[in-house]
Formats: structure tokens, sequence, C-alpha cells
């Protein structure tokens, strides 16, 4: 009716995500009036509140304590919606560079897990996130173990080595252990000796809680005392890098299995027979013969002078020495 009004609803109902844009025509009696109008709007997809979490665990390698370490997660907002994060946690040992955020879509937040273990033990827990999320992963796992602070120590297994007597040009052998007491590996890089000893091995690498042997050969030749130190040289901090080692080079003792009875036997026997023949005084056939002889009848005297042996070839001077040393050393059988 004429001065009256009539109000028309629009509804917009969007079906694809996408601009809609027109003319809304009105066709009417009017002779001259405004007949049209623009409309404008767009589809859009419907709110989305999601997250995305770059990684599901964290895992710390072993760490020594009252020390620290870093690692990273991020959070991706993988939805249309703003992530408003409100909270993150996290258990005894780790912390976190940040407790919240905001999160635009299509945007990440990169958050920093610090590992500050304080004893020698294993840590570990769950990092969970509080946020308005409907659809999303909201935590992951952390772990780390601390471990105690990297420690170079050896302990030895003697502090000394006694060779004792050793006959000239014969040798005889000890052992020593270094022990790794520490939790880092040792780098023995030298092990030297005093003259007249020698090493198995004058390098090695020690694992923690392991031991390396190493046999010590004495080599005297000459009649006279040996001693010195074996020094140690690695990468220990703390720890026993010496032991000494005493030894005494000794005379060859004759015997008369040995060296005796083949000088007899060879120029003696042909007349100091049991019994003797050919005049001789005595028999020279056992070892309690030789021994009684050179004690009570001049034998030694007899080999110097040239009376025995009687018609042959005359001892050497080196049989005679060792005739008078196997005296000097007791006539040992």
């Amino acid at each position: 009716s004429p001065a009256s009004s009539e109000t028309i609803t629009v509804t917009f109902s969007p079906t694809e995500v996408k601009s809609y844009s027109g003319t809304i025509s009105i066709t009417s009696n009017a002779t001259s009036s405004a007949n049209s109008l623009s409309v404008t709007g767009t589809g859009i997809d419907s709110a989305t509140f999601t997250t995305s979490l770059s990684s599901t665990s964290l895992s710390f390698s072993d760490l020594t304590i009252n020390t620290t370490s870093t690692m990273d997660f991020t959070i991706t907002n993988t939805g249309n919606q703003t992530i408003e994060v409100t909270n993150i946690t996290a258990p005894a040992g780790f912390s976190l560079s940040a407790t919240a955020a905001t999160i635009s879509p299509a945007s990440s937040e990169t958050i920093t897990v610090t590992f500050s273990p304080t004893e020698v033990k294993s840590y570990s827990g769950t990092i969970t996130i509080t946020s308005n999320t409907t659809s999303s992963a909201n935590s992951l796992s952390v772990t780390g173990t601390g471990i105690a602070s990297d420690t170079f120590t050896t302990s030895l297994s003697s502090t000394s080595l006694s060779f004792g007597n050793l006959t000239i040009n014969t040798t005889s052998t000890m052992d020593f252990t270094i022990t790794n007491t520490g939790n880092q590996p040792i780098e023995v890089t030298n092990i030297t000796t005093p003259a007249g000893f020698s090493l198995s091995a004058t390098t090695a690498t020690i694992s923690p809680a392991s031991s390396e042997t190493i046999t010590v050969t004495f080599s005297p030749t000459e009649v006279k005392s040996y001693s010195g130190t074996i020094t140690i040289t690695s990468n220990a901090t703390s720890s026993a890098n010496s032991l000494s080692v005493t030894g005494t080079g000794i005379a060859v003792v004759p015997t008369y299995t040995i060296n005796i009875a083949p000088i007899i036997n060879g120029k003696c026997l042909s007349c100091h027979q049991n019994p003797p023949i050919n005049s001789a005084p005595m028999s020279l056939t056992t070892y309690t013969d030789v021994k009684n002889a050179v004690q009570t009848r001049g034998l030694i005297g007899r080999v110097e002078n040239g009376s025995m042996p009687k018609n042959g070839t005359p001892l050497t001077a080196e049989q005679i020495q060792l005739i008078k040393d196997w005296m000097a050393g007791g006539f040992i059988e």
C-alpha cells in the first residue's frame, strides 16, 4: 500500500569453499525506483581446532650430572582456527622454553626441552600439552639418564716386583695389572722399564671396569743387581702410574749331571772305572766318587798339574773352572 514497506530476508547458504556474488533484482509496476542491490558472501570450511607434534618421544643421550642438554619439538596448527596453548608440563629433570603459546592456522611453535640431571639415575615421563584443540596429539614421552662426572683413574695390582736371583743369560717373568677404576676409557700411550727388564706391551686401551695385564721379563746378562722403575704414561688424571722392579743376575752354578759328568766320562773313565784300571787310585763312575775325589783326593790339583788324565788330553782351563765352580756352588748333583 502507499506509504507502507515490505521486509525481505536474504539467506546465504554456501555449499562450496569459494566466493559468491551477484545482484538481487526486483520486478514491479513501479515506474521510477531502485530495482536491484548487489549481494556477496564467501563459503569457508567448518571451524577446526587441530594440531600435530613433530615427535612422539624425545630420548636424551646419557648426560653427566649437573650439566644440561637440549632437544626441540614443534606444535603445528593443522586446523583453520587459532590454537591457544594454555599449559605445557614436563616431568622432573626436564624443563621447557615455554609453557603457553598462541598458534595461528598453518603456523608452528617450537619448544626447547632441557634435560638437567642432578642424580645418577634414569629420568622419564610425559610432556603434556593443554590447549583448545578438539582432536590432536597432546603429549610426548621423554627419557634420559644422569651419569657420574667423567673420571680417568687407574689402579695397579702391585707397587713392586722382585725377581730375586736369576742365572745370567736366562729369563724369568712376572705380571702386573692396570685396572680402569674410572668411567671413561684409559689410553696408555707408553710404558718404560729399566735396563734388564722388558714388557709384553707398552700401550693399551682399557675400557671402564676392565684391566690390562702386562708381563715383565727379567733377562740379566751380568752378575750384578738390577733395579729401577716401570713408568706408565696415560690419560689418567689421578692414579698409580709406576712400580719398582728389582732382580739380581748371578753366575751359572754347574751341576754334576749337566756339567761335570760329561767331563769326567770323556777324560777319566778310561782308567777310573769301577774297579779302576791302569793303576788309577780311585773310581770316578758316580756322583759320590767324583765329589769325594774333589774333597779328599786332590782331583782339582791333579788336573791342573797335568797328572790327570794320565796319557790323555789335558782338561781345558774352562773345564777345570767348571769343576771349581761346582765345588764352590756346593756340589749340586
